[in-house]
């Protein structure tokens, strides 16, 4: 059996065990970068040194746009779904699990951007200002960025937010859900799904303060008390891409 045949058949059981965003992201690392390489060998011939050179190449021009070498965190990320796959083809098949030694790139480091305390300063009195204007649009994608700095929420979880998660009587936030855009297969393009957080301790409720509070009823307000249904970030029934919504948080304090 090639390897190409086993990667879409342990994918297509995989896609009833995981989330809808991680089985996104296998479908993607074995079309662009598994079964280039590695998709033509047969199971059996598949050893250390086969995925050494993917490896290898994958360091070197493994990026299929721009021929440019992969990040140390994709290659690791490829490594790892291919011997995970191989794993499971020798557990069903009840043969002998291999070890392979293969030497991977160091793993990334990356420095993680926050905002200054006067960054956060300038944020806050922006989402003062907004919230005592008349610019609804522009008001909800404040607010939205005020819950991510305040409360610690993902941009996800904040996009995902809607009013009816508010409970102003007690002064909490439930987080139950995230939004994510999901890729499909080749050709098929993507969508923004709703599904459940990262983890299941992704499920909770957070205490807002006095800050949170101001600005969420001052937007209520401001919106004319939309209903539960609403999505804060947007005061409309339809989720925002989070992706685009990033470019706010990045724009934001530097106006």
């Amino acid at each position: 059996m090639i390897f190409q045949d086993w990667l879409e058949e342990w994918l297509q059981d995989k896609k009833n065990e995981v989330k809808p965003a991680t089985y996104s992201s296998y479908l993607l690392a074995i079309e662009n970068h598994l079964i280039p390489i590695l998709g033509g060998y047969e199971i059996e011939e598949i050893n250390s040194a086969v995925l050494q050179e993917a490896v290898n190449k994958w360091a070197k021009e493994g990026n299929i746009k721009t021929n440019q070498p992969l990040s140390s965190k994709s290659i690791r990320e490829n490594y790892g779904l291919a011997t995970r796959a191989l794993k499971a083809y020798c557990e069903k098949n009840q043969m002998p699990i291999i070890t392979y030694k293969v030497k991977l790139p160091p793993k990334d480091n990356f420095d993680i951007e926050t905002f200054t305390k006067e960054e956060q300063k300038k944020i806050i009195l922006k989402i003062n200002l907004a919230c005592a204007g008349k610019r609804v649009k522009y008001a909800c994608k404040c607010v939205g960025i005020g819950l991510g700095l305040c409360a610690g929420l993902r941009i996800g979880e904040v996009c995902a937010i809607k009013w009816g998660n508010i409970d102003f009587e007690n002064r909490t936030i439930l987080i139950d859900s995230t939004a994510q855009r999901i890729s499909g297969k080749k050709g098929e393009g993507s969508e923004i799904v709703i599904g459940n957080p990262k983890t299941s301790n992704g499920f909770r409720t957070i205490p807002f303060n006095a800050t949170i509070e101001f600005f969420l009823l001052s937007l209520y307000e401001l919106c004319n008390h939309p209903g539960k249904d609403i999505y804060i970030v947007t005061n409309s029934n339809k989720c925002t891409e989070p992706r685009t919504y990033e470019s706010t948080y990045k724009v934001l304090p530097k106006n």
